[in-house]
């Protein structure tokens, strides 16, 4: 019988000093990176890495994914916003807290969870793919100290 592949074999998991902690790809820790950025000009104010694991079954769910851990959770001021692949994220004159999940592989069961964490509880998430990747690459990597994504810095 033949080894089965592990759809995150490509995915370098890990330690990263200059961020302090642990996150599961590359992509992770340089939106982690784009983020501290944005704190240190004042656009956010602060960033938690995989803060909170949501519990379906409370929700009344008994099949499929019964749980999920969103990647992000951003604090942004009022009246704060950026701009990321054409998609503006903004706080419409209040505070608040808004999710973020980075995905490069996109699975239906993904997609699953991201309704049930909608539907459970009303909270907006938002998926930051290789586009948005390609875009904090290109515009904000040179100011971005140890980018790793695609052999950039």
């Amino acid at each position: 019988m033949g080894k089965v592949a592990n759809k995150y074999g490509h995915v370098r998991r890990g330690m990263r000093p200059d961020l302090g902690q642990k996150f599961n790809s590359g992509w992770e820790a340089d939106f982690a990176r784009f983020l501290n950025l944005l704190q240190s000009n004042g656009i956010i104010e602060g960033w938690e890495y995989e803060p909170q694991r949501f519990f379906f079954h409370e929700g009344g769910w008994k099949t499929g994914a019964m749980n999920y851990l969103p990647d992000f959770v951003v604090r942004m001021p009022a009246g704060k916003s950026f701009t990321l692949a054409e998609e503006t994220y903004q706080t419409n004159g209040v505070p608040r807290e808004m999710w973020f999940e980075i995905k490069g592989r996109e699975m239906s069961s993904d997609r699953t969870k991201w309704k049930r964490f909608k539907k459970m509880t009303g909270k907006d998430l938002y998926v930051i793919r290789r586009e948005h990747i390609i875009d904090i690459r290109d515009r904000f990597s040179h100011l971005i100290p140890k980018w790793e994504s695609w052999g950039t810095r």
